[in-house]
């Protein structure tokens, strides 16, 4: 059964209905008029965040926050929704208020020193907090009462206030968004997680086998959870085809948040299909992530996934020498500082492979900044490879304040 939600927000009708020329937007996209386009830009973002969450939830929206906090505090049939995305609205004549308290302060401070305007300034600014709690109370009162008549219903305040008042309703258990501090695709994303965690297990799983919209959201959800009764369902959706790459990764990385050992092995065999080539060997690989997050739980998980690495990479060094992936093992092992790995990480660089390949071994022993690995850079340049080992380390300055034993090989 789909979540229902409430969006509330001002600019949820259309402000050019009656009026045509309301808002007009320039050919290639730019509107026109500041206050009015800034009032339309508003309404198409939020009808943008309606659309993208009614592929997932039940949505309704309302215009007027007050009304819609009245009615739930009430009792009103509003009671059924399960999370509700709101402004937090002043009161009305907040900006009139606001003009009046900077006019009353530049009359104390007209025709004074420097000092004594600084001094002026200090003294008024104390109240500052006080002065912005009086402009939101109306609203701070209402979501006191919201939570005291609905404690299960999970508010999101999608909002442009002060920090303080942003700060107060993080307190209040509310979770808050800056309005301009992201672009809205990403404050969708957000929103959806905070909605996710209202979904159970096999709801969230559904989500992301239908390949619905919020696959994203849904994965971070689920392995933030360490449910270990997911972890079956994860591995088979690994192993499904026909997702995007980027869906992967995150399947990837929700089994990596588990921080289960069963999805080792798996996520290896990932790495081996031919058609699972990544374009990024570091953070944005899901699979790099995930191994790196089982193993970096404690002693045990670490020693199984770099014994899979070093496993993988063997398979890896005179077969199939171009194949890309295994530079993501590789990347593992240096996150996890493993000095098991040492041997096979040489091995890479003195073998046949791309330059750029080799890179990340060079990469991974850098990481490990030890005697051993320092020493291990010293065989690859033994061998004839050191013109492979200088451009790296040339190439990547923070290897230098990882292991300055590394300024031997410029």
């Amino acid at each position: 059964m789909k979540k229902y939600g409430l969006f509330v927000h001002p600019n949820v009708e259309d402000p050019s209905l009656g009026n045509p020329g309301f808002g007009r937007i320039k050919p290639g996209g730019p509107i026109e008029c500041s206050e009015e386009g800034d009032a339309l830009q508003k309404y198409l973002d939020n009808r943008n965040i309606i659309q993208e969450l009614s592929k997932t939830y039940e949505m309704r929206w309302m215009n007027d926050f007050w009304y819609a906090a009245s009615r739930i505090i009430k009792g009103d049939p509003l009671d059924r929704f399960d999370f509700m995305i709101t402004n937090f609205p002043p009161r009305i004549d907040a900006l009139e208020l606001s003009v009046r308290r900077g006019k009353e302060l530049n009359a104390r401070a007209n025709g004074k020193s420097p000092e004594e305007r600084g001094k002026i300034f200090q003294e008024f600014t104390k109240d500052d907090d006080g002065f912005t709690r009086m402009l939101y109370e109306r609203s701070i009162d209402c979501l006191d009462k919201i939570q005291e008549n609905l404690p299960e219903l999970s508010i999101i305040i999608y909002t442009g206030a002060p920090g303080y008042i942003q700060n107060l309703c993080r307190e209040k258990g509310a979770h808050v968004l800056h309005r301009k501090r992201y672009g809205i695709e990403i404050e969708t994303d957000d929103m959806r997680r905070q909605i996710n965690k209202l979904l159970t297990n096999q709801e969230l799983l559904d989500i992301i086998k239908n390949k619905t919209s919020g696959l994203q959201a849904a994965a971070e959800v689920l392995g933030k959870r360490k449910d270990e009764s997911t972890v079956p369902d994860l591995i088979e959706l690994l192993e499904s085809p026909g997702f995007a790459m980027n869906d992967y990764k995150h399947i990837a990385n929700a089994l990596g948040d588990t921080g289960d050992v069963r999805a080792i092995a798996p996520l290896f065999s990932f790495l081996e299909d031919a058609g699972h080539q990544f374009t990024d060997s570091g953070k944005d690989c899901g699979v790099c992530m995930a191994l790196y997050s089982i193993g970096k739980e404690n002693e045990s998980n670490k020693e199984k996934v770099v014994q899979g690495a070093i496993d993988y990479l063997n398979s890896r060094i005179m077969i199939d020498k171009r194949h890309f992936n295994w530079q993501h093992a590789a990347y593992v092992i240096g996150e996890l500082r493993a000095e098991e790995g040492i041997d096979v990480l040489v091995e890479l660089i003195c073998e046949d492979h791309p330059q750029e390949k080799k890179f990340s071994a060079i990469d991974a022993l850098g990481k490990i900044a030890t005697e051993k690995a320092t020493e291990g850079l010293r065989e690859c340049v033994r061998r004839g490879f050191g013109d492979v080992v200088k451009a790296k380390v040339s190439q990547y300055k923070y290897l230098l304040k990882r292991n300055p034993a590394l300024k031997e090989f410029l």
